[in-house]
């Protein structure tokens, strides 16, 4: 457990065409992978796209983009990922 976050589990996996009709909402790392989630998601269903850090108020930009994304440390990773979905639970809370 890091950062309050347990995991058990849970594995990556790709991203399966069912994903979009099964999920309300797709959540992309960076632009890069919105735009390859675009590619294989039916344009009815693309409005379940986003990016991950487009609410995370904290933070000046929405995609911090695959190359400064590698270039953060593996604490600082996290710590955006949470601001993200922090920024999403708010947005969708009633």
């Amino acid at each position: 457990m890091r950062g309050g976050c347990k995991i058990g589990r849970i594995r990556l996996r790709r991203v399966a065409k069912a994903d979009f009709q099964n999920f309300d909402l797709n959540l992309a790392m960076d632009s890069e992978n919105l735009q390859q989630l675009k590619r294989i998601c039916r344009s009815e269903l693309r409005y379940k796209l986003r990016l991950l850090l487009q609410l995370a108020h904290e933070l000046a930009v929405a995609d911090t983009g695959p190359t400064s994304a590698t270039t953060m440390n593996l604490i600082g990773c996290f710590s955006f990922i949470e601001m993200g979905y922090e920024g999403w639970i708010l947005h969708l809370s009633p």
